[in-house]
């Protein structure tokens, strides 16, 4: 304990000297005790956390105190371990002891009663300690095996010291999965709606991470996750939502620093989700939408499915369009709002989600139609309202289509007809249209021509189709003739 070469004589004197003032004053405070061992600010920082299962160890630990004036704040933290956790909880003695090799002690490092080894390190102002553990090449890993070797233990100890001043290996954290997904819903920009989405799939999936520290879960932990879902039957897009999730808070934790490295970036591509819907979504011919616009059951389902299938609308633009945002003429429709589950309207969310869409003559005099006989017709009125003017429940549209897919006959075969997917077919008749990708993109509200070229342009035509237009294109170079 004591730094450089101290004479006997002065520890002799000095440990004389301190057991007679112990003798002499039993019943005296800690930290007056204290300051006749270390330098003030030593005492200071004891004296902030000491408690009285603290001092009554402390006052065990005495005869074995090396005094010296030349101790400093390190060495008395390290020494007196003021942390709870160092003490026994049946004997209020301490469990751990400073190891010691050939030349001496080793500073900084302490073995503890179950055998395993422990550093300290500082922290800004404050003396730290942390168990060694240690990976297969002899670094430090806060998820690898414990030490049991001094030899093991003095190595890691350096990896762990030299990670924590390169910023290689995070200061502890006492940040939990669930403090850090609040702290991400809240630092950014989402609807109501998404949040809500996030919670269910957080609550429903991942809350057995809740208390857990982010700096103990690791990628095995997470593709336990991802492939405990595949084993239960869950779609490629659910485990898609989770992985979302899991991605956004460990790159929120890598920022805040209580993570060098997102976890997710350790899953193989194998415990990854594949991100595509196990039903392929159906493509319809004009003459299949009409069949099933037509099938409606109402004059207000029939042009609230055409909405999608002819304008390209989401269902939350269809349940939140007004009549004054549809031009006096029919010709066109600007999109204005969306609205959420709960029937409250949101604006969209990024300026091209607010846009103009030219009117098919189909769709045009449906919309026009239906106007003269909606009972809910002036400018602040909704297109398609419930019975008592309100917004329509989402899963009554749901149900509208469902009754109208099987009436048309179109409710047989494995790929996926909703909404979305005669929202999909508008995008997709627009590229097979040869409309150019960035008119594509702007009239179905995306920020990014990139997404829109990779979602909806794709070759709908069959094999003998392919086969003869990139032969006879061969055939024009007179290549292979």
């Amino acid at each position: 304990m004591v730094r450089g070469d101290a004479a006997d004589g002065h520890q002799a004197r000095g440990a004389v000297g301190a057991g007679a003032r112990l003798d002499a004053d039993r019943q005296g405070t800690v930290s007056r005790d204290l300051r006749e061992f270390f330098v003030p600010e030593a005492v200071e920082a004891v004296e902030r956390e000491i408690d009285e299962r603290v001092q009554a160890a402390l006052e065990d630990a005495r005869p074995q105190l090396e005094p010296s004036p030349w101790l400093s704040l390190a060495d008395a933290a390290d020494y007196l371990s003021v942390s709870r956790r160092t003490i026994d909880s049946k004997g209020g003695t301490m469990t751990r002891q400073q190891v010691r090799d050939s030349h001496g002690p080793v500073k900084g490092l302490f073995r503890r009663a179950d055998g395993r080894y422990m550093s300290a390190f500082r922290e800004g102002k404050r003396e730290r300690m942390r168990t060694l553990r240690m990976n297969g090449i002899g670094g430090y890993d806060e998820h690898g095996s414990y030490v049991t070797s001094i030899r093991d233990a003095k190595r890691v100890q350096r990896s762990l010291l030299a990670g924590l001043e390169e910023g290689r290996i995070a200061p502890k954290s006492a940040a939990t999965f669930a403090d850090l997904f609040a702290e991400w819903q809240q630092g950014r920009s989402i609807s109501e709606r998404t949040a809500a989405h996030e919670a269910v799939v957080a609550r429903t999936y991942l809350s057995h991470l809740d208390e857990r520290r982010v700096q103990h879960i690791d990628a095995r932990d997470l593709a336990r996750v991802l492939n405990d879902m595949r084993r239960d039957g869950l779609s490629e897009w659910t485990r898609t939502h989770v992985y979302r999730v899991l991605y956004g808070v460990f790159a929120l934790a890598v920022r805040r620093g209580d993570v060098t490295k997102n976890p997710v970036d350790g899953l193989s591509k194998a415990e990854r989700p594949t991100q595509e819907n196990a039903r392929k979504i159906r493509r319809l011919d004009p003459a299949e939408l009409e069949r099933l616009i037509s099938a409606g059951g109402s004059e207000r389902w029939s042009v609230a499915i055409a909405l999608a299938g002819h304008a390209g609308l989401r269902v939350g633009e269809i349940r939140g369009l007004r009549w004054r945002d549809i031009a006096r003429d029919g010709a066109t429709i600007t999109v204005r709002r969306s609205a959420l589950p709960s029937g409250e309207m949101k604006t969209p969310k990024t300026k091209a989600g607010e846009r103009s869409i030219p009117v098919v003559p189909a769709l045009r005099s449906r919309l026009i139609e239906w106007r003269l006989r909606s009972p809910f017709s002036t400018d602040d009125d909704l297109v398609i309202p419930s019975h008592a003017s309100r917004c329509v429940a989402p899963e009554n549209t749901r149900r509208a289509l469902n009754s109208a897919i099987k009436a048309a006959g179109l409710d047989g075969g494995s790929e996926r007809l909703s909404f979305h997917s005669l929202r999909h077919a508008y995008g997709s008749t627009l590229v097979l249209a040869s409309v150019p990708i960035m008119t594509v993109a702007r009239l179905m509200g995306h920020t990014n021509p990139g997404f829109t070229l990779r979602a909806y342009a794709h070759d709908a035509r069959d094999e003998a189709a392919v086969a003869e237009d990139v032969l006879g294109r061969m055939a024009a170079f007179a290549v292979g003739q």
